[in-house]
């Protein structure tokens, strides 16, 4: 049993692809109980409980998407993927990760965009995470142990309504941090504690106004996104004579 990938594209039905071999884990009786395809790239209407069912039986999955997907809960099977390594969850009415994201144990990216999040806490369990997107939700902080994530090098948070900051210590291992459009009225003072920080964007922010001399301790910044902020042009130039090595986009 081989199974690599599995979508769903939800535009009031259910749509599942995925790659298998001939020992299928997901059958086409279980795709479409009526028909029988035997093409290797297989698309066919689901209802909850054939997809429940066939989740259940195919735990070789890896890569996993959902999108337009009008429920606040991701089906139970989901979390039961604990081969699991990537997981695509945009546009859905998911307000929270329920306790049961920490069986997948082996997950490296994981994709929020766009859904109703209020709260992250649980992903902090997800120790193998690098990736981790979170645009267009509805989030005002960051779980306080977030920096548990030690592998993570990429978070993006653009998108969200962080101003009153992030009320988190950041994981030391971020190189990319995108904050772009997330209402900030001050530069977050826990971004000079990523030391490996080589990309990042504060772009539409139009109350942030300035950014702390101590930047140029940010010796591996290459990449600053300060475009549409309230930055002034004079600071600006303040700012790339701090940090002389960084490309400032503005």
């Amino acid at each position: 049993m081989n199974v690599k990938i599995i979508a769903l594209l939800l535009f009031g039905i259910i749509v599942v692809s995925c790659v298998k071999n001939k020992h299928n884990a997901l059958n086409d009786e279980q795709l479409n109980p009526t028909a029988k395809s035997k093409s290797n790239n297989v698309s066919d209407s689901l209802n909850m409980a054939n997809l429940t069912r066939a989740l259940k039986d195919s735990v070789k999955i890896e890569s996993f998407i959902v999108t337009q997907y009008l429920h606040d809960s991701l089906p139970n099977g989901v979390y039961q993927l604990r081969n699991l390594k990537e997981l695509y969850v945009s546009r859905t009415y998911l307000k929270q990760i329920p306790p049961q994201v920490c069986n997948l144990s082996k997950l490296e990216s994981l994709d929020l965009d766009f859904n109703k999040l209020i709260s992250i806490e649980n992903i902090v369990c997800l120790e193998k995470l690098k990736s981790l997107s979170l645009v267009g939700n509805r989030l005002s902080h960051l779980p306080a142990d977030l920096s548990l994530l030690s592998r993570l090098w990429f978070l993006d948070i653009s998108n969200n309504q962080f101003k009153d900051g992030l009320h988190s210590k950041l994981p030391p291992s971020i190189e990319e941090l995108r904050i772009a459009n997330s209402e900030l009225n001050h530069f977050p003072l826990e971004i000079l504690e990523l030391k490996k920080l080589k990309r990042l964007n504060l772009s539409d922010n139009p109350n942030l106004k300035s950014i702390p001399i101590e930047i140029n301790s940010l010796v591996n910044l290459t990449e600053l996104i300060i475009s549409d902020t309230g930055i002034s042009d004079d600071y600006k130039l303040k700012i790339q004579e701090l940090i002389p090595n960084c490309v400032i986009y503005d």
